[in-house]
């Protein structure tokens, strides 16, 4: 566009692009909400079961659907809560998952406290850094990791029919809440989640006739977490053949 000045034509500008420019800039700011981000649907469950962060990396949730959800970790801290929580949330409110700033390298399950059958899991790499959870930085505190070793005790098809079950066998320096979690050709079997005294303990991970059947032919593989009283955590992984 022009305007014309004593015969010539002067150039008016017009902020069409600036103008653009910020609304995209609008437009694109909620993303900058989160660098993370779980989110629920109707009907009940969790869209993102499955959430990867950094270390430190901010994490939020989104409720989507019509009746309240929030985010609660299967697993407690040393004060007896759960490690990560946010309050619950109506549709299309969001909220920042409270006690993700703290935690380090590991996988982490979560649920729905009102529905616990929506189940995810939060995995949390070795990038970043964490925040230091509040009353863990005082002389003395425990920030060892728990030693934990793992081996598939079942070993036929067979016995794990007949139990219903696979058995896992966990070591352990010192008593934590241990989590177990069986998987076959990348898909997920069973879990179980149990406190274990030090020592060794047997953890059954209930499979159904369809997982059984999955197992003929692979290798199924153990994945153990182990979380002592001060939150210090701890894997390790077992894999086996089960004959026929």
């Amino acid at each position: 566009m022009h305007a014309r000045v004593r015969g010539y034509a002067r150039p008016v500008p017009i902020r069409i692009t600036s103008a653009a420019a910020l609304a995209a800039t609008l437009v694109a700011a909620p993303a900058a909400l989160a660098d993370k981000r779980i989110e629920a649907a109707s009907p009940n469950r969790f869209t993102t079961p499955a959430v990867t962060m950094d270390q430190g990396e901010r994490l939020t949730f989104l409720n989507r659907d019509f009746v309240m959800h929030d985010v609660t970790a299967v697993l407690t801290g040393p004060d007896r809560k759960p490690l990560f929580a946010t309050p619950l949330l109506g549709r299309d409110q969001e909220a920042f998952v409270e006690g993700s700033q703290y935690l380090t390298t590991g996988a982490y399950d979560f649920l729905c406290s009102v529905h616990p059958e929506m189940k995810g899991q939060l995995t949390v790499t070795s990038a970043g850094t964490p925040q230091q959870r509040p009353g863990t930085g005082a002389p003395g505190a425990d920030t060892t990791a728990p030693a934990v070793r793992a081996a598939v005790a079942t070993g036929t098809l067979r016995k794990a029919r007949r139990d219903g079950a696979l058995a896992v066998r966990v070591t352990l320096e010192e008593a934590a809440r241990v989590t177990a979690v069986a998987s076959a050709g990348g898909r997920t079997l069973g879990r179980r989640t149990v406190r274990a005294a030090a020592g060794t303990t047997a953890v059954r991970i209930r499979l159904d006739a369809a997982d059984l059947r999955r197992l003929r032919g692979r290798a199924v593989v153990v994945r153990v977490t182990a979380a002592d009283a001060a939150g210090n955590r701890a894997t390790a992984r077992a894999s086996r053949r089960l004959r026929g």
